[in-house]
């Protein structure tokens, strides 16, 4: 399996923008002394990439849309799988590496100015408010931004320049170069790459999806119970914990029918594997470890899932936003020698994917964390189940 990595070598993105001077869309002209390089870009563009950083970046592949009437692109995209092109950095990853999915949100757009607007998640790396300019025709734009990267209070210049063809929902042909323009000598010694390398990556499926957070209801024909449904970046789940009866293998918290109509049965492994309506399926690891890593990665997204309040969630419910949708709530455990516990204070979420013979893969969510854990567990022992579609 290819390894998963973070871009940006684990940077950590300071909130930055460029600030824009009042820029106003002009019509470019020849002058003496510019580089051919900048030919059908902005002066704010000449003014934050120097040519023989554009040069390289174009030589090794990346593609550069020109003009002053770039087609509209605000939304938000889903990048997967984002793959190693080209790399000047020594001794880099093997091309064809996968990288971490991303999400990437363009807004602000100013078509005047030329100026947008530039967030992005990818595992646990996010980037929020930076600025960019634009340049493009029909329905192909690039955006050119500049951003300051910290690690450990150490401070790189960098410019990231982004690709793509608008087409329905979403782009064709994502790419995004990432360059280093002064790392200081990177007197910390905490890993900046050098100036003048960096990478190329590509969306190699072509298609980079517009993400939607759709709310919608899916009714269970086998007992008629109907559950909300959250689309959360390619993959919709129930929004609410499965509360399909079986004769053996599943109870309600403390065995009180009232705690099934709040937080839904608790199940066996072996039993949660066969109780997903038809269309739907208990998700498997990589696929909990898919969403996860769509809301920022296991250190926030149990935060991001959590139902808000305290209503269900034992106080402080630590870091509880409920952003994603998923809306969990703390159905606690049923133990294997048939006593229950952490009602209120933890969520306990099967996965479809054993550990080996007697264990199989978990999710923990936490009323005193905005973690996600990971864990593998008895197989015998009660937990919640939440359904993916196929």
């Amino acid at each position: 399996m290819k390894k998963l990595i973070i871009y940006c070598l684990s940077f950590v993105l300071l909130a930055t923008s460029v600030v824009f001077n009042g820029c106003r869309k002009e019509e470019e002209e020849e002058e003496e002394g510019i580089d051919p390089v900048y030919n059908g870009l902005s002066s704010d563009i000449q003014n934050i990439i120097p040519a023989d950083i554009l040069n390289k970046i174009i030589d090794l592949g990346m593609p550069i849309h020109r003009g002053d009437n770039p087609p509209n692109f605000e939304n938000t995209y889903f990048i997967t799988p984002l793959i190693l092109i080209q790399t000047t950095v020594p001794n880099d990853y093997d091309l064809g590496t996968q990288f971490l999915d991303m999400e990437v949100t363009f807004y602000e757009q100013n078509n005047n100015n030329l100026t947008v607007k530039i967030d992005y998640i990818q595992g646990t790396q996010t980037g929020i408010g930076r600025g960019g300019f634009i340049a493009g025709e029909d329905n192909k734009f690039t955006v050119f931004a500049a951003i300051d990267v910290e690690i450990s209070g150490y401070h790189a210049d960098m410019i990231e320049i982004y690709s793509a063809k608008v087409v329905s929902g979403g782009l064709n042909d994502f790419y995004l170069a990432n360059f280093m323009i002064d790392n200081y000598g990177d007197p910390g010694g905490v890993g900046f790459i050098p100036n003048g390398t960096g990478r190329i990556l590509y969306d190699s499926d072509g298609f980079s999806e517009i993400m939607t957070s759709e709310t919608s209801t899916f009714t269970d024909s086998r007992d008629g119970q109907t559950y909300n449904t959250i689309k959360i970046g390619n993959q919709l789940w129930m929004a609410e914990n499965l509360n399909y009866y079986t004769s053996s293998g599943s109870w309600c918290y403390d065995n009180n029918s009232s705690n099934c109509s709040t937080y839904g049965r608790l199940y066996d492994w072996e039993t949660a594997l066969t109780v997903a309506p038809a269309s739907w399926h208990l998700p498997t690891d990589a696929e909990w470890t898919t969403l996860i890593n769509s809301l920022g990665g296991e250190s926030v997204a149990g935060g991001k899932m959590k139902e808000t309040g305290t209503s269900h969630w034992n106080s402080p419910n630590t870091g509880a936003t409920n952003e994603s949708g998923f809306t969990a709530l703390p159905g606690g455990r049923r133990s294997s020698d048939g006593s229950f516990h952490y009602l209120g204070s933890n969520a306990h979420f099967w996965s479809a994917t054993e550990h080996d013979a007697s264990y199989a893969w978990s999710r923990y969510l936490y009323c005193n964390s905005a973690d996600v854990t990971r864990n593998y567990h008895d197989k015998s022992r009660g937990f919640c189940v939440r359904c993916v579609k196929d």
